[in-house]
């Protein structure tokens, strides 16, 4: 065999085992649950639904959100026309929340196109959290609903281990939020499904403790709903993500080969 046949072979059974690691099937009650490295974007027009993060989204744009009701979800209109990123892995993480917006914007924009999806859109709004690169302490910013006051929200400001804290408590509710959004919107059909990337992990919120939080509280959410997702697409966008997403979903669900 000579060289290039080997280098052929070599290309070729690296792309196998590749493709092999970053994609997995598990069942947990009913409901598939297929683990991809990638983007929800990928899945346009093979779901029901894509889960779409509108604070990330909005670092795109000339200012943060304007809405930090964290766990707000809503419809988005089928015409709208959504900017998303070209790069699956995540290039906020060395950005802080003392840096300079501009610059992160900057950052963002250069690493976007745009695109009509196919498939229904619903937005969140997650906890978004940054840590400063000189102390290293964590910094979160979200408005809530006061139960006990007039109705209206309010916002707030945490730091340190706190805001891991508060912001963790409002992972959870935001899955919760968009996969009942889901539910809601397309309950009537025979098939639903759903693509979610990890929510909350946009900038500098622990990926592994995300992860320790969203497999629990999706699982949860298919517990509570057994009659709810035929499939839920879980996408992941670095490759330690994905095998801690393995492990976590092999503790509690069948994997399909």
């Amino acid at each position: 065999m000579n060289k290039r046949g080997l280098v052929v072979i070599v290309v070729l059974w690296s792309s196998y085992l590749y493709g092999m690691e970053c994609s997995a099937l598990y069942i947990y009650g009913k409901t598939k649950i297929h683990l991809t490295k990638g983007s929800p974007y990928d899945c346009d027009g093979k779901v029901n639904c894509i889960i779409f993060e509108k604070n990330e989204q909005q670092l795109l744009y000339e200012l943060f959100a304007d809405n930090w009701l964290v766990g707000h979800t809503q419809i988005a209109p089928k015409k709208t026309v959504y900017i998303y990123y070209k790069d699956t892995n995540s290039y906020f993480e060395d950005d802080v929340y003392n840096s300079c917006y501009n610059n992160l914007i900057q950052k963002s924009q250069e690493n976007v196109i745009e695109k009509r999806l196919l498939s229904m859109s619903i937005e969140v709004t997650e906890p978004l959290i940054f840590k400063s690169q000189h102390s290293g302490e964590y910094y979160y910013y979200a408005e809530k609903i006061d139960k006990g006051g007039n109705g209206y929200p309010s916002g707030r400001k945490y730091f340190g281990d706190e805001a891991i804290e508060q912001a963790s408590n409002d992972l959870v509710l935001c899955y919760d939020n968009v996969l009942s959004a889901g539910l809601r919107k397309h309950g009537g059909k025979k098939k639903k499904s759903i693509a979610l990337p990890a929510l909350g992990t946009a900038v500098d919120f622990p990926r592994e403790k995300a992860a320790l939080i969203a497999v629990p509280a999706i699982l949860e959410f298919i517990k509570n709903n057994p009659k709810g997702y035929d499939r839920i697409e879980l996408l992941v966008k670095k490759r330690s993500e994905f095998v801690l997403y393995k492990e976590l979903l092999a503790a509690h669900t069948v994997q399909k080969k």
